[in-house]
């Protein structure tokens, strides 16, 4: 057996992963987890693909591997946090992310999705402190200013929503989620003009795109009604 032979796995996977192709690599990252069962990163790598693929019970049994095998740092702790989110439980999945900020107090990114998971919890204060330090870290990320914006939201604050989801706008020209954002926060201002321009461009950027789908749906029928 070639002394190579768990990277050149842990590569195939880590590639597939990049592609989207998530059970190819789920199967290169197992066939490398054989060669090498000690490596808590093959079991991280493999818990994202899980995750990807809503499988919450086996991306967070990878995530408590790799936490028991050494991996307590902040991609364990993302990934087990990850894992309980795709599983609906958004109360382990901060408590998760805290750890894993805590680790790597440096990434916003980390910041942006345990932002993410105290809105699931409705907790607006506790998502505006996180995504603030995102921003704090990275101020041209388009995701943080999406997530604080999304913050504002929930806590009523519409016009700061609107703020913050042009910012992101500006930043990413091309995301549908703060375009459909910011309609859903025109439309609670009543001006359901620029609800239905914002929602048509999130359509327009991605046809699928449900909640944009939504978004306008809202703003035709205001429209309609006024």
């Amino acid at each position: 057996m070639g002394q190579n032979e768990p990277l050149s796995w842990e590569k195939r996977g880590r590639d597939a992963l990049a592609a989207r192709e998530y059970i190819e690599a789920i199967d290169f990252f197992t066939e490398a987890i054989c060669i090498a069962p000690g490596n808590p990163s093959l079991y991280v790598q493999r818990c994202l693909a899980y995750a990807a693929l809503k499988d919450g019970t086996s991306a967070l049994a990878d995530a408590d591997a790799a936490i028991g095998l050494g991996r307590n740092d902040g991609s364990g702790f993302f990934a087990r946090g990850l894992a309980h989110r795709v599983r609906g439980d958004y109360k382990a999945a901060a408590r998760n992310f805290a750890e894993a900020c805590y680790y790597c107090p440096n990434n916003a990114s980390l910041f942006i999705v345990l932002a993410d998971a105290h809105r699931f919890l409705n907790e607006p204060e506790k998502a505006l402190q996180s995504a603030s330090k995102a921003i704090e870290l990275a101020p041209d990320n388009s995701n943080a200013w999406f997530s604080i914006g999304q913050a504002h939201l929930i806590k009523g604050a519409i016009s700061d929503a609107v703020r913050c989801f042009t910012r992101s706008i500006e930043l990413d020209t091309e995301s549908p989620y703060a375009r459909a954002a910011r309609s859903t926060a025109y439309y609670k201002t009543g001006d359901f003009y620029r609800a239905l321009v914002d929602a048509q461009d999130a359509i327009r950027i991605a046809p699928n795109y449900g909640y944009g789908r939504a978004a306008r749906g809202w703003a035709l029928y205001a429209a309609l009604s006024i």
